[in-house]
């Protein structure tokens, strides 16, 4: 019990002075059944984190920057935050997403490449509640055609 507590505020001492995590983050465009996986490494002190996601059947890469445009007035936390994510795929796509927090850790997002191609992805949930997600949105949007 002692071990979990020095754990825990190890996690936040470092957070608290370097501002800095990594978390998960899976996507997958729509109509495909190639999953994307990777991390965000984020600083939460300067409001912007890099990206860096791999597809998992065919290897292509996508990196890029995201930072924070919106900040929800009488906010302590990051819940309602709300960016952009930008992302160039070494198969010559380039992906413009926006994204909104549901807590310093976690959100989700959506948006498009250059070829029309619906991306949607999730950040700092479990394998199982990404996976959920990924599906559900893209029955949303199909559903919304």
């Amino acid at each position: 019990m002692k071990n979990e507590y020095l754990i825990a505020r190890i996690i936040i001492f470092s957070m608290f002075f370097t501002g800095c995590v990594t978390y998960p983050v899976v996507g997958a465009f729509e109509g495909s059944d190639e999953i994307f996986r990777g991390t965000v490494d984020h600083n939460l002190l300067a409001g912007a984190g890099d990206i860096n996601v791999e597809a998992e059947k065919s290897g292509i890469q996508c990196k890029g920057t995201s930072r924070v445009t919106y900040f929800p007035p009488f906010s302590l936390g990051c819940a309602g935050q709300r960016g952009d994510a930008p992302m160039r795929c070494d198969d010559g796509r380039f992906i413009k997403v926006a994204w909104t927090a549901d807590s310093c850790t976690s959100g989700t997002g959506g948006g498009s490449d250059d070829q029309g191609g619906k991306f949607n992805f999730v950040f700092g949930l479990t394998e199982a509640e990404a996976m959920d997600f990924i599906n559900k949105r893209a029955e949303l949007n199909r559903a919304k055609k």
